[in-house]
């Protein structure tokens, strides 16, 4: 089960058991919920807990899932305040753990439940720490208490406040924990290797980088499921590292190495669907032609929320791989600023083919005459779906709109699959910063395929289209060609691919190499090598070097000034270090030789 899962699932079965007496946590028992309303304790107290950083009216919203007998904030307020805060004590205490499994860790948490306590620190400690072990971690105001269950058997811990009570006593408490023997518990990680192999059926929708990382973690984790004798420590940090490939993917977008599409596609403004559509702003709107008119979400009391799709029906299967999104005109309202496209056959079963961002200055779309093109590998599709995930506006998040979408893509029946693609190169040298550009034949000559091209690092090697022609080759026959400019960004090596459909594709390598990089790190490990006995001379080397080290991965100039600076740095250390030796010279000097006057002594 999901750790979250489990937590909220405990809270609830300790908010129904307090729920039975719930009349010694409120202010008044005698008139505080004892008639059924929309506010009951157990909700109230739930409510409460989950609630996140929205205002209290979306928030209550979402609790309520938008229905139209959702209370007011005010309400929630009354009936909130009808609580004593030592409930909420109370609950916390009962979701503490009473038994662990060797091996584990879990937080313990316990409060000073009088309101006007001067020191409402506390102290947690274990009769038998070689049982139960208890780990104090200072968060600044406060105290957090980990239990780290080491060995079979039971421990008694004992809760100790600072302060004491009116009578001079300091207020204690004791609760026992069992500690049962190991057990490996795999379901989370389980659970985390389904998730995954989820997120790679639509594989996609991610960059390769990203997907790589996923990929060796989800590696490393399967190995650990299949390993019998693994132990909870193992199985965790799989847990983990799996977590963290899967929360740093990141998202392909669109496809800027894809030339634009030549191939729009006539959409009937009747064959559209909208999940709201407000009064004034029909869905048909977004695809009459006119930039004047727009499609805008409802707006009504429990419809405006995203997400909000268009799904459209083409009437005909077409291999679809471009849309068009061009923004509400004069006004900023609804601007999608994250969205993902999905296609079906049927209109019952989608798959989503990319999901990306609009840029945008966090209040409204950047560019906002000009269409949006969103392009992808091309997907056989009658229907097409585009959903709003992210919006700005007045409000963010809560309405979508559209002047125009537009749905490219040539008729499936139509279609003439390429056979081969040809490169005027195969492997490409650059150093960072330098462009080159690379044209892409594609054959057969009549074919109705187009290439796509993708990096597999765009931050060493990025691609963009320049161009996508179709150009005579002699009295009897034509040929496609595109052509991208690769830029180098930093040094390393990134494979380059033209694709026309799933059967047909090539690559190129591309190395991309920065001399002033080679330049600054050979530096570096030539200073490193240099050690001086004076401490404060070899400090100021070694701070040197870290500055250098720190700009090893900027910009051309900054790495230029790094050099400049650290060998500058080499210089001086040398003629201080010269000095040194000078003056340490003079120590081994054969006194007798000279005067023992008043100037051999003011020079000694």
């Amino acid at each position: 089960m999901n750790i979250f899962n489990s937590i909220k699932k405990q809270l609830k079965f300790c908010i129904k058991a307090m729920d039975t007496s719930s009349s010694l946590f409120v202010v008044n028992p005698e008139k505080d919920f004892t008639r059924k309303r929309k506010h009951l304790f157990g909700d109230t107290l739930m409510n409460v807990i989950l609630l996140e950083s929205g205002s209290l009216k979306d928030e209550l919203f979402k609790r309520f899932g938008y229905s139209l007998d959702t209370p007011s904030a005010s309400s929630f307020i009354q009936a909130r305040d009808k609580i004593r805060p030592d409930a909420f004590h109370t609950l916390l205490d009962e979701a503490n753990p009473t038994t662990l499994n060797v091996g584990d860790l879990k937080g313990f948490g316990a409060t000073i439940v009088t309101e006007d306590a001067t020191n409402k620190l506390i102290k947690i400690e274990s009769s038998d720490p070689e049982v139960l072990e208890v780990i104090r971690t200072n968060a600044g105001d406060h105290y957090t208490y980990t239990l780290h269950a080491l060995k079979q058997g039971t421990a008694t811990l004992t809760i100790t406040s600072n302060g004491n009570t009116a009578q001079g006593q300091p207020v204690t408490k004791q609760v026992e924990i069992t500690i049962n023997e190991a057990v490996t518990s795999k379901e989370e990680l389980e659970a985390k290797i389904e998730e995954a192999n989820t997120i790679l059926e639509n594989e996609n929708l991610y960059t390769n980088t990203s997907l790589d990382v996923l990929k060796n973690a989800l590696k490393l984790a399967n190995n650990i499921d299949q390993k019998e004798d693994a132990t909870q420590t193992e199985v965790n940090a799989q847990v983990v590292q799996l977590f963290k490939a899967i929360q740093q993917l990141e998202y392909r977008g669109s496809n800027e190495g894809q030339p634009d599409s030549e191939n729009p596609i006539a959409v009937d403004p009747e064959n559209v669907t909208a999940t709201t559509s407000a009064s004034e702003g029909p869905v048909g709107d977004a695809f009459d032609g006119n930039p004047e008119t727009y499609w805008h979400s409802g707006w009504e009391q429990g419809t405006e929320k995203l997400p909000q799709s268009v799904t459209i029906d083409l009437n005909n299967e077409y291999d679809v791989e471009q849309v068009n999104y061009l923004p509400r005109q004069g006004s900023r309202n609804g601007d999608i600023v994250k969205y993902q496209i999905e296609t079906s056959e049927d209109g019952e079963n989608f798959k989503p083919v990319v999901v990306g961002t609009i840029e945008n200055d966090g209040t409204s779309i950047v560019e906002r005459t000009k269409p949006h093109k969103i392009k992808f590998d091309k997907t056989k599709a009658r229907y097409v779906r585009i959903t709003a995930l992210e919006s700005l506006g007045n409000q963010n998040n809560l309405y979508a709109s559209a002047a125009e979408f537009s749905i490219f893509g040539a008729s499936h029946s139509d279609a003439i699959p390429a056979t081969s693609i040809e490169l005027d190169k195969t492997e490409l040298k650059l150093d960072t910063g330098n462009t080159e550009t690379v044209t892409a034949t594609i054959l057969r000559e009549d074919t109705t395929d187009s290439i796509t091209w993708e990096s597999s690092d765009p931050a060493i090697a990025s691609v963009e289209a320049i161009t996508s022609r179709r150009a005579r080759r002699d009295v009897s026959g034509t040929t496609n060609t595109s052509t991208v400019t690769i830029t180098a960004l930093k040094a390393g090596t990134a494979t380059i691919t033209a694709k026309a459909n799933d059967t047909i594709s090539t690559t190129l390598t591309v190395t991309v190499e920065n001399p002033k990089q080679e330049q600054l790190s050979a530096l570096i490990e030539k200073v490193k090598a240099v050690k001086y006995e004076n401490a404060a001379l070899q400090d100021y080397v070694t701070s040197e070097i870290e500055k250098a080290e720190q700009d090893l991965d900027k910009d051309q100039d900054t790495l230029q000034n790094a050099y400049y600076a650290l060998a500058g740095a080499l210089s001086e250390s040398e003629a201080i270090q010269k000095d040194i030796d000078q003056i340490n010279s003079f120590n081994s000097m054969d006194d007798s030789r000279y005067a023992q006057n008043d100037q051999f002594t003011l020079f000694k």
